[in-house]
């Protein structure tokens, strides 16, 4: 198990990771008008900060998403943003144990979850937020990647089912 959850992240990443070695500097900073002018380095500074999380939190067994710096710099700077990416791969490898994921709604509660469970999370919300950064790639008018990025596996599994 630890394998594919693992492997399926580091497919995340590496997708993401392409997409800014291909985009420009004003690509990653545009504000897309379908995204509420939202960029693709604040969805990019996301991903990576919740999986940041994820990392900082496995010793204590404790992880808390809210928690987190909300970095300007990842969001406006794509080396930074890759650098990250890749520490993320590196340091997200992991064998599964219990944790606890504090939430904060509206007060906050502690909830048992796995450190597998907790990665699960993190690949499909990658996944849906890479989702939101190919509308603003169709703002831009940038075809640029592959036609699993942002979609997924459960869907890309239904397309060739049928």
């Amino acid at each position: 198990m630890s394998g594919s959850v693992y492997s399926a992240f580091q497919e995340q990443v590496t997708y993401l990771q392409e997409l800014l070695a291909n985009l420009s500097d004003s690509d990653y900073s545009y504000p897309a008008q379908f995204l509420s002018k939202g960029t693709i380095g604040q969805h990019t500074r996301h991903v990576i900060e919740l999986a940041q999380c994820l990392a900082a939190g496995y010793d204590a067994g404790i992880v808390n998403y809210d928690n987190r710096p909300r970095s300007l710099q990842l969001e406006t700077d794509r080396t930074a943003a890759t650098e990250a990416l890749r520490d993320l791969v590196t340091n997200l490898n992991f064998s599964d144990k219990s944790m606890l994921l504090v939430v904060g709604f509206p007060q906050s509660h502690r909830v048992s979850t796995t450190y597998f469970r907790e990665l699960t999370y993190n690949v499909e919300h990658a996944i849906h937020h890479m989702a939101l950064i190919r509308v603003a790639l169709v703002e831009l008018q940038r075809n640029i990647v592959t036609p699993g990025f942002g979609v997924a596996y459960a869907t890309q599994l239904f397309h060739k089912s049928g």
